[in-house]
């Protein structure tokens, strides 16, 4: 007996169909391949974007395709848009990338 038998199959919201559990692997794989994709095609845009505070004063260190260090303390991570304030050991979410940075070093100089 497989887990399927004891199991038994799922059924879709219009009840018309079954899905049986090893669908719903496929499925799962499917939608991680589909996010990944997403990320790839997001990172080139948020990359110059972080690359452009050059331009506005702030030393910007690439350490990884999807890290960068902002004047030695703030670490971007644009795949998911997500920060890390190195000093403060503090992590979290931001929008848009360079108004957040320009008002995390004006509240943390």
């Amino acid at each position: 007996m497989n887990f399927e038998d004891v199991a038994g199959s799922i059924a879709t919201e219009d009840g018309k169909e079954d899905l049986k559990m090893s669908d719903m692997g496929e499925i799962y794989n499917e939608m991680k391949e589909e996010q990944k994709e997403r990320r790839a095609k997001r990172l080139p845009g948020r990359t110059a974007e972080i690359l452009s505070l050059k331009n506005d004063g702030f030393d910007v260190e690439q350490l990884t395709e999807y890290q960068f260090r902002i004047n030695g303390r703030l670490d971007l991570f644009p795949t998911h848009n997500r920060y890390h304030d190195t000093r403060k050991n503090v992590r979290g979410g931001y929008g848009a990338v360079i108004p957040f940075v320009k008002k995390f070093f004006e509240m943390n100089p």
